[in-house]
Parts: structure tokens; C-alpha cells; sequence
């Protein structure tokens, strides 16, 4: 079982996604008989690949939905990892590109992997009947002598110098939602009972800290406790929590935060630090180790019956075997993967059609054309790349046209389709049209300057109008749409069944 996972970019490799979920189950796979290999989804090619499944993770955009119809048709498994919920806000416009692009690309998988069951139930939203594998995070292993060590440690320099050392990791924002340091100052108050109890409190914030905008600092500053606010990196976080008595990690009770894993959690546990988890118990599966109540945590820890302990150990490991051990989490991975039905794979390729829309890209259009997809302008797309196919009208309202460039025009007429005309050249390359078009122009109107209201309200029945010629000209083409608009478009185009 080779499993290629599909990134972004070579960036991303440096992201929890890469580095916690994926890396550290790659031995542990291997050792199963499997492989687990990155690849930046550019560099995919179906066919010419070798493996058994691919799993697309954080590509939203139209190459990911390319990949997964071309990659069925040589019988490859076909993944999608959604660890964030950016799809169960159905209210909010800003997350209309997401959902559309799950919508296109969910009737095309044959599986998900998503790390919590709240997760999967968005899945499933999507389409009931895809199998979901629920993967934990793998954290660190457990080293019961050195933490025995460290926990000594750690409280030994608490008694002696009566100050809880705290720390706060994580990403300072979210472009979408209120997380992160929001969480932090929403929940901060915790952070008195500290200064109640007679204890000197210093927080450290470890975060991405160039993304913080002055009123996040300001907020942070009207904290009650002492804050020093540095950048993220992964050597000064365990450098951090190495030094750290507990980690306080609050959470809301957003979709958003509600679908994210236990990762953090153990991160902390793993480095000998207390765990304080306030709001909405995310982290509920580990109670018996951590704690929602900061003066419970002194009394505990003063007492030397903190729960994490070197007498509790038995129970971490325990704890760890069933929600983080990356031998654990790579065998059900390996397991779920082998036991999938068997794709059937159809005689012929799909004839695939790549729709631009109003915000798309070259890279889109690049993987389209190098998978065999007819490249479409609709009327919205105001990028001038190399068209197969383009829709064009005076604006929202008028009549649509299509002009096909020689490859379409030939196509239509392979599969029985005749009545097409000479409609002049576009770019220096000859079109044709439906009889009875007008001819084409040096310079076809785009809709681009168009009030974004009036493209709003145009984009379905347009879109399904583009459906409708296209199926006269090709009998049957499957349609992918690429859109990255923030706008939320809603597009006319028939969903695969």
C-alpha cells in the first residue's frame, strides 16, 4: 500500500499537518509493508504515478477535484484530509468557496480521513456514504524515565521558587474565525485564581507573532498576569515547554475549533506539562491527565498529587496507546486503506472540461490542460490564458455565446456534432461557432467590471447555461469548476451522481 499525500507546496511540509500527522507515522507504515510519500500536487500526474490511494490535503482548488477524477480512472484510491472545518458554516458567505469546492470534489473520493468525529460528521453532510477514518494526531512517544524526571523537576523548582511558569502555543490567528490569542484573552481570567492563590503567574505566548495585529497585543496587555509574546519556531517551543509547569490551551465552542484534535494536549503532556483546558472540553478523552479548573491544578500540585505525575504514568501510556501512538494510528490507517473496495475502472477516459471562473489561476489551468481537460472561459473570468472553449455576452442579461478553438471544434465534430461555423480567429488562433453566433472579436467583453451584485445574481443561471451547450456540443463532459473567489458564487453546474 503506497499512500502519496498531495500538499500545497514544499512550504507546508513545515505545518503540523506534515510534521505531526503525516512524519511521524511514516516508519510505523513502512513497517506494515506501505509507503508514505509527500509530493506537491503540481508534480502529480495521474497514470504515470505509482501508488494505490492519494490523499489531497489542504489543495482547495481545482486541481485537487483534476487529480481525483483522473487518478479513479487508473483505479487509484482517492483521499481527501480535512482536519479543519472550513465547510459546516452554512450562514457564512466568506466560506462559500470551501464548501463549493467540497461539493464538487466529494462525489469524486473514496474516502476521508478527518481527526475527530466531529469532523466526520461534517464529512458526511457531504456525502453519507463515504468511508470517514477518524485518525487521532500521533504525539511523541512517551519516555516514562525522563518524564519521571522532568515532572520532579518541574515541581521541585515550583515549591522552590512559588511561581507557576505557564505557557500558550499555537497559531495567534485565524483569517476566518476568532481563535487563537482571541481564545487566550477570552478565557485569561482563569489565569487570576494564580495570583489569588499566592502564586507568581508567567505566561509565555509562543506564536506566529507577525500576524498579530494591535489589538490582539492590546488585549493580551489587559491580562492580569505577566506576558512575554514570542515568535513561534519548533526548537523554542520544546524549548518552552521544557521549562513550563502547564500549558493553557482554552478552546470555544465553534465548528471551527470544535473539529480540531488532541495534538496540542499531548505536545504539553509529552514535555511534563500540566494541562489547563478551559471552554468547550475538547479535550475531554484525557481528564483523567489534565485539568479544567486552575485552582484545582495548585491544590494538586502544591500537595504533590498534581494528575500528571510519576505515579500516573501507567495512566498517560494507557491514554497514549489509545489516542496517540503513532504505531496505533499508522495500523488503523493501513488497515482502513486495505479494506476498501476495489475501483472499477472505466473503459476510457472522461471527457473533462476545466470552467474558469472569476477568480482562478494559472496553475489550475496548467494541471487541467496536462490532464487532457478542455480548457472553458466563462463570461465572469477576466484571465487571459490559452481557451479551448470561451463563453462571451455583452453582460449579465444578454444572449450567450460559445466559440470553440480547434481541439473543441474538432472534438464536437469527432463525437457527432456538425453544425459548427468559421467565427474569425481569437489571439491569432481560428474559432468556430453555433450557427447563427456573431463572430468573434479581437477583444471579447469579460464581466469583470461588472458590479459584483449583478455577477452574484447571474452566476448559477449562467453556469447552467454553459452546461446546457456544452452537453449539445459533447453529448457528455464533467465538469470542474475553478473558482477562488472570497465572493460567495454559487455555481449552476450539475454534480456528478
Amino acid at each position: 500500500m503506497k499512500l502519496i499525500v498531495l500538499i500545497p507546496s514544499l512550504e507546508y511540509l513545515g505545518n503540523a499537518g506534515a510534521r505531526i500527522r503525516y512524519a511521524r507515522i511514516c516508519e510505523d507504515f513502512a513497517a506494515l509493508g506501505g509507503a508514505l510519500e509527500f509530493m506537491q500536487i503540481d508534480e502529480f500526474e495521474a497514470g504515470r504515478i505509482d501508488c494505490e490511494a492519494i490523499l489531497i490535503s489542504k489543495c482547495h482548488d481545482a486541481r485537487a477535484i483534476v487529480s481525483a477524477i483522473r487518478a479513479a480512472e487508473h483505479g487509484v484510491q482517492v483521499g481527501v484530509d480535512l482536519f479543519d472545518d472550513y465547510f459546516s458554516q452554512r450562514d457564512d458567505s466568506r466560506m462559500a468557496r470551501y464548501r463549493n469546492w467540497l461539493a464538487q470534489l466529494a462525489p469524486r473520493l473514496t474516502f476521508a480521513l478527518c481527526s475527530t468525529g466531529a469532523m466526520a460528521r461534517v464529512v458526511r453532510t457531504y456525502r453519507a456514504d463515504l468511508p470517514v477514518h477518524v485518525m487521532n494526531d500521533p504525539a511523541l512517544p512517551i519516555d516514562r524515565a525522563r518524564l519521571t524526571q522532568v515532572l520532579q523537576d518541574k515541581r521541585r523548582s515550583f515549591i522552590d521558587r512559588h511561581t507557576l511558569e505557564v505557557c500558550w502555543f499555537g497559531m495567534g490567528r485565524n483569517p476566518h474565525f476568532p481563535v487563537g490569542i482571541h481564545d487566550l484573552v477570552a478565557f485569561g481570567g482563569a489565569l487570576d485564581e494564580i495570583v489569588r492563590r499566592g502564586v507568581t503567574p508567567r505566561v509565555t505566548v509562543l506564536t506566529n507573532a507577525h500576524a498579530l495585529r494591535a489589538e490582539d497585543l492590546a488585549a493580551i496587555q489587559r491580562l492580569q498576569v505577566p506576558v512575554s509574546i514570542e515568535a513561534w519556531s519548533e526548537h523554542r517551543e520544546i524549548e518552552v515547554l521544557e521549562g513550563a509547569h502547564a500549558a493553557f490551551i482554552p478552546v470555544n465552542a465553534q465548528s471551527f475549533s470544535a473539529a480540531k484534535s488532541l495534538n496540542r494536549a499531548w505536545t504539553a503532556l509529552a514535555a511534563g506539562c500540566q494541562v489547563i483546558s478551559a471552554g468547550y472540553p475538547l479535550y475531554g478523552a484525557l481528564d483523567q491527565v489534565i485539568y479544567r479548573n486552575v485552582g484545582a491544578l495548585l491544590e494538586d500540585y502544591c500537595s504533590g498529587e498534581a494528575r500528571l505525575r510519576p505515579d500516573s504514568l501507567d495512566q498517560l501510556i494507557e491514554l497514549y496507546v489509545q489516542f496517540g501512538s503513532a504505531a496505533e494510528e499508522a495500523s488503523k490507517l493501513f488497515e482502513f486503506l486495505s479494506g476498501l473496495s476495489e475501483i472499477s475502472r472505466p473503459l476510457r477516459s472522461r471527457l473533462l472540461g476545466l470552467v474558469h471562473g472569476a477568480a482562478t489561476s494559472g496553475a489550475a489551468h496548467k494541471f487541467g490542460q496536462r490532464h487532457g481537460a478542455l480548457a472553458i472561459r466563462s463570461p465572469f473570468c477576466p484571465a487571459e490564458l490559452g481557451y479551448d472553449i470561451t463563453f462571451w455576452a455583452e453582460c449579465p442579461g444578454a444572449p450567450l455565446h460559445v466559440l470553440l478553438g480547434e481541439r473543441a471544434c474538432s472534438l464536437a465534430q469527432n463525437l457527432g456534432f456538425q453544425a459548427l461555423v468559421p467565427a474569425g480567429q481569437i489571439g491569432g488562433r481560428p474559432v468556430w461557432s453555433l450557427q447563427g453566433s456573431p463572430a468573434a472579436e479581437d477583444s471579447l467583453p469579460n464581466w469583470s467590471t461588472v458590479p459584483i451584485a449583478a455577477q452574484l445574481a447571474a452566476y448559477s443561471a449562467v453556469t447552467q447555461e454553459m452546461q446546457s451547450h456544452l452537453d449539445l456540443l459533447f453529448g457528455s463532459i464533467d465538469l470542474v469548476l475553478s473558482e477562488n473567489s472570497g465572493w460567495p458564487f454559487t455555481p449552476g453546474l450539475r454534480t456528478l451522481s
